[in-house]
């Protein structure tokens, strides 16, 4: 077969293949962005949108530690930009919409009532809005009834968010993580409203068939059966924690390991398993979701507990529970308190740097002491180091100066 680069004999001489006509057709002006449909543009600008949002958002939340490196390579971090972005994913046409609304509920819902003081009810009406109009699209889903149970949560209606759970759990159809997280927002409410019976039933379930820290769920499981009373059962459990921790890594896992290593020399009561229970549910910024009623009951426990050696965390406690009944001076001379006991112990730096971070956040609110709260809260942050729960609280003091400062410049 000849080569088609060949030229043809003609007469018996080779003659050149002639050059192709050059075209009359004039090249077109437009751009490849402006021969495209509106629909195809609408949807690559969903799908770009979601891709920025959820970067801008993720990195609003890295610690300092790891934010440092990643601005020195040049990027920084801007959440508001980044939910705006995900909203106008969510909008669009692109297939990754219904992800932004998941995402934009996880973060109203889920990260921000964890990394802040609180929010405002009129942002707590758009994202039930949000919800019940994802809802008639998709009545069954147990990520809406989940979402709508942590907005009830954060309304302080804690048997309204009950219900929500029990219906996400029951829809879950096959989704055993899904499941899970439902039993053990379940667990976390029957917790705050100190059904001890409850929650050491679902937490010992979690242990069983859940893949999350067998560590944690155990811990769970002896601080509720001391709570209840059952001390030498809560005791011979405690014992068993050190040993379940997979990686030292895990923050949660590493807390409730030396947590229970410090009942190899103490005795375990009711009082202090109780106290250590409000420990976990200050840690985990839950106070703001729990009513007056149940306030009141958590300091009573606190008037409770006789071992001196906790009385650091008790003062932490108080403080915190007294914020939440309004008494903000009487909240201010606790968390002092917290500080000073704290002081001279080799552990527990987390409850003084808690401590720092509350009066901080109050000290800033005063025009007069501004100044002050602000060194308290770089305090907080810079003072100590390598303690329990340090990337959650340098966060929620990154998020508050940050507030300040958009206040400041407004």
């Amino acid at each position: 077969m000849p080569d088609p680069d060949d030229s043809e004999p003609v007469n018996g001489h080779a003659v050149a293949a002639s050059p192709p006509e050059p075209s009359t057709k004039p090249a077109s002006d437009e751009s490849p962005i402006e021969l495209m449909s509106k629909d195809t543009l609408s949807r690559l600008l969903g799908a770009v949108s979601f891709g920025y949002g959820m970067f801008q958002l993720a990195l609003s939340l890295i610690p300092d530690k790891v934010l440092k490196l990643i601005e020195f390579l040049g990027f920084h971090a801007d959440r508001d930009a980044g939910l705006k972005a995900l909203e106008f994913s969510m909008e669009s046409r692109d297939m990754r919409g219904p992800l932004a609304v998941l995402t934009i509920l996880w973060y109203h819902v889920l990260m921000r009532p964890f990394f802040t003081e609180s929010i405002s009810p009129e942002q707590l009406a758009e994202t039930t809005e949000l919800i019940e109009k994802y809802q008639q699209q998709y009545p069954q889903s147990a990520l809406f009834l989940f979402f709508k149970g942590r907005v009830c949560r954060l309304n302080r209606n804690l048997d309204a968010a009950l219900q929500e759970y029990e219906k996400a759990k029951d829809y879950c159809n096959g989704m055993v993580e899904l499941r899970n997280g439902a039993m053990f927002e379940i667990a976390w409410c029957n917790l705050m409203k100190l059904n001890y019976d409850v929650s050491l039933e679902i937490f010992t379930t979690l242990l069983e068939e859940s893949k999350w820290s067998k560590c944690f769920y155990t811990y769970m499981q002896a601080l509720c059966n001391g709570a209840k009373g059952q001390l030498e059962i809560a005791a011979t459990i405690m014992k068993t924690v050190p040993g379940l921790v997979k990686k030292k890594t895990n923050q949660i896992e590493a807390f409730a390991s030396r947590r229970a290593q410090q009942f190899k020399k103490i005795k375990l009561t009711d009082n202090l398993c109780e106290l250590l229970i409000l420990e976990l549910i200050y840690m985990w910024n839950n106070l703001p979701q729990c009513s007056k009623q149940e306030v009141e009951k958590m300091l009573a426990i606190c008037g409770a507990v006789e071992e001196k050696k906790f009385f650091h965390i008790r003062s932490l406690i108080e403080g915190a529970l007294n914020k939440q009944l309004g008494e903000i001076e009487l909240a201010d001379q606790y968390f002092k308190e917290a500080v000073a006991r704290q002081e001279g112990l080799k552990f527990d730096y987390h409850i003084a740097a808690h401590a720092l971070f509350e009066r901080g956040a109050y000290l800033i609110t005063l025009e007069d002491r501004k100044q002050e709260g602000k060194k308290m809260l770089l305090k907080a942050k810079d003072g100590f180091k390598e303690y329990d729960f340090e990337n959650r609280l340098n966060v929620r003091i990154r998020n508050l100066l940050k507030m300040v400062e958009s206040v400041s410049v407004k």
